[in-house]
């Protein structure tokens, strides 16, 4: 089983009536749908977060159940929901215009943590721009100081700029978080703002060094890359899609990259570091796979299990 903590929100889509944009709302979030994308892929998952008791809250939650998640750990609040809006540009990755003051997914706290997680939690994912907003940002840091030596702990930054109001201090707490993680996924996205001109490879080989097993870089159309702490380097090209939008589709990388690691045994501290190239290989060829499905559609949709070939 696979834990996922993080940020729920709605995302308003654009699309075209008689020549005018409306936007449709759509549940979202990068944790919630690399849950989702879990649960569809048929992996018990558990969502850690807090929801609004208000119609979106309500939408999310149900959607969480209907895709076969689980929300034993998830609050609701009196606070609003999150609101995001997407922007799709020709040549240029979406971008969002994020409504989230006094939200009640960012109002997670310590004290809203259940004091322990059942063993049967293999787990715990963490990412995007909750591990930049408060109060929630301090929740999640002292959650994985808490769990990283008893569990997988795999972060994925998604940095969202707009929510950075010190870079610097941003930087490093990502740096420290990422030397608790078993599991870092970034994009080249996310390391060309961490550290403008730098090369990721440099970057990813640091990062092992301070403690992660495991290091995967995805790049869009250029396919992905990883490194183990053992030294084994592997790529993969992107599958090749006739491409409608790329709004969710690391996270769909994300879920489909856990769900191997957990089909094929690994998802345990120990294991992690027996990972062989062709298991690397097979692993990045699974998630560029899922990924690809999601681009071929309209929004964070990531695949269900009889979407996507099982055979790698």
């Amino acid at each position: 089983m696979i834990a996922v903590c993080g940020e729920a929100l709605i995302d308003f889509a654009p699309i075209e009536i008689s020549d005018n944009r409306a936007y449709l709302p759509i549940p979202g979030g990068s944790p919630y749908n690399v849950a989702i994308g879990l649960g569809r892929l048929g992996c018990p998952v558990d969502f850690i977060g807090k929801l609004s008791d208000d119609e979106f809250g309500q939408i999310l939650r149900k959607n969480l159940l209907s895709n076969g998640g689980r929300d034993r750990f998830t609050l609701s609040g009196p606070e609003p929901s999150t609101l995001a809006f997407i922007h799709i540009e020709d040549d240029r990755d979406p971008h969002f215009s994020f409504f989230s003051n006094n939200s009640a997914d960012r109002n997670l706290t310590t004290s809203d943590l259940p004091k322990c997680f059942p063993s049967e939690i293999q787990a715990i994912h963490f990412g995007s721009f909750s591990l930049a907003h408060e109060p929630i940002a301090s929740t999640l840091e002292k959650l994985i100081e808490r769990e990283y030596n008893q569990r997988i702990i795999s972060i994925d930054p998604n940095i969202r700029p707009s929510f950075v109001t010190n870079k610097n201090h941003y930087i490093n707490r990502l740096e420290k978080l990422i030397s608790f993680a078993t599991i870092v996924k970034v994009s080249t996205e996310d390391i060309r703002w961490m550290y403008p001109n730098q090369n990721p490879n440099k970057i990813i080989s640091e990062w092992l060094h301070s403690g992660p097993s495991l290091v995967i870089l995805t790049s869009g159309a250029e396919g992905s890359y990883a490194e183990s702490s053992s030294g084994i380097k592997s790529t993969s090209p992107a599958h090749p899609v006739t491409i409608v939008d790329t709004v969710g589709a690391g996270d769909s990388f994300m879920s489909a990259l856990l769900w191997w690691l957990s089909e094929k045994k690994f998802l345990n501290l120990d294991s992690m570091k027996t990972l062989s190239e062709n298991d690397i290989q097979n692993l990045l060829l699974f998630s560029n796979k899922a990924a690809s499905i999601t681009c071929g559609r309209s929004g964070a949709n990531p695949p269900f299990a009889n979407e996507i070939e099982m055979d790698y």
